[in-house]
């Protein structure tokens, strides 16, 4: 069976949970007999001329398809969910890469394009949620100023997008040949504002929002299976008029356990350096803490801060070893995330987890139990959570040893070729995914 994979990037170019997802899921599916291909874009200012496709293969022997496509090459905001451009190249891949089904792991990018080659094709489509790009077009559900939005409502998304909207075909070319100062004339909006004092940009704008909207959701519809790693995000597609997916867990590394280290509080933060991971939160509600440290992996500096320090950047595979160096993992996240790959490793690594009650991340996290759950973005109430677990380590070791093993990748994996057969015909009957769910 030949699986052809969409992730909007992939390693080494791409470093997050989508990205994650999708070289583990390869790997995976090639150890069960499949012939996984990627197809991904190469967003890199070196990567080529835009939509070109080069072929590589992995150390692993995966064939990867890169189509250099960088956001700025877009001509106008139809082209960020339907762009010919795109859609020819991926048009190659498939002719090439001849798959039985395709997984699509993200909308950034690919937009409408899979679905409509895959039905020509009358190839399956399966479609995993990994974030709200289908319905956000930032994805995060984030408004300017961190505001985080329950719904995107057409009223607020037109003033959040408001620059991108404006954006048709004359004032696409327009800034993409202008010299940088007149570009960011051309570009300038009231971005700073709050939504609630920006300017309506008018009946054109908001049609272009609803077509996108409307055309996205097509895809989600015409799926042939809609899968989502949580509840949280299955319920907020239904919100958005998408049918209900699949609750199907990501999978985590193998559990290696280890005991906790001696002395203070060590407090390990794992991620990106995107400001709304909430390490500035972190950072905040250590201060006057003498007896609690912060570990920030994934970044070569941090803030001049007393009891923090910068670990670096680290390959995926690193972050179970890394996390046998601290007591707690901190995911003081401000944004909904879905189900971040952090929270896995540590449940992998055996530590408890300190997180942001928003989101999925409370599917993860028995509160009390194996971790804390705490409002995002409140420092005082982060303050007083790390201040209680440094002078209490018998409360970080009890949840450390009530800490569960993640469903494994190789787990996850399996639901997902069943299901691939079962579109295709055939079954696994070793394993039946409708049964499989998030770790308990």
């Amino acid at each position: 069976m030949r699986v052809l994979l969409l992730p909007h990037r992939f390693p080494p170019h791409g470093r997050g949970g989508v990205e994650a997802w999708a070289s583990s899921l390869a790997n995976s599916l090639s150890k069960l007999g499949a012939t996984p291909i990627v197809a991904t874009r190469d967003d890199r200012e070196c990567g080529g001329l835009p939509f070109a496709v080069r072929e590589e293969t992995t150390l692993s022997g995966v064939s990867v398809f890169w189509i250099h496509h960088r956001h700025t090459d877009a001509r106008s905001w139809r082209d960020t969910w339907s762009d010919p451009r795109m859609e020819a190249a991926l048009r190659t891949v498939f002719r090439v890469a001849r798959p039985d089904v395709v997984h699509l792991g993200h909308a950034d990018g690919f937009g409408v394009a899979p679905l409509r080659i895959a039905r020509e094709m009358g190839i399956p489509l399966v479609v995993t949620l990994h974030d709200a790009k289908w319905f956000c077009g930032r994805g995060q559900m984030v408004a300017p100023g961190g505001h985080v939005c329950t719904q995107a409502s057409e009223d607020r998304c037109v003033r959040c997008l408001a620059g991108q909207l404006r954006r048709g075909p004359l004032r696409g070319g327009l800034t993409r040949l202008a010299p940088a100062a007149l570009r960011d004339v051309i570009e300038t909006t009231d971005a700073s504002a709050l939504l609630e004092d920006r300017r309506d940009p008018g009946a054109l704008a908001r049609r272009r929002w609803r077509v996108r909207q409307a055309a996205l959701r097509t895809v989600l519809e015409g799926a042939d299976a809609l899968l989502s790693p949580s509840r949280f995000l299955a319920e907020l597609a239904v919100r958005h008029g998408a049918p209900r997916a699949q609750v199907l867990s990501n999978g985590g590394p193998t559990p290696t356990r280890t005991p906790l280290p001696s002395g203070p509080l060590r407090v390990g933060w794992f991620g990106v350096p995107s400001p709304t991971k909430g390490l500035d939160v972190l950072i905040e509600a250590v201060r006057g803490l003498p007896n609690v440290h912060i570990e920030a992996h994934g970044v070569n500096t941090v803030p001049d801060a007393p009891h923090v320090t910068a670990r670096g950047t680290y390959a995926p595979e690193e972050a179970v070893e890394r996390m046998a160096g601290v007591h707690v993992v901190a995911i003081p996240s401000t944004w909904p995330e879905n189900q971040p790959l952090v929270a896995l490793e540590a449940r992998a690594a055996g530590r408890p987890l300190l997180a942001s009650r928003i989101g999925g991340l409370p599917e993860l996290v028995r509160d009390g139990v194996d971790g804390w759950l705490l409002p995002p973005g409140d420092v005082a109430a982060w303050r007083s959570r790390l201040q209680t677990l440094a002078a209490t380590p018998e409360l970080v070791a009890d949840a450390a040893a009530r800490s569960t093993a993640p469903w494994l990748v190789g787990e996850h994996a399996l639901a997902c070729a069943t299901i691939y057969m079962r579109l295709v015909g055939g079954s696994l009957p070793s394993f039946d995914p409708d049964t499989a769910g998030p770790p308990q």
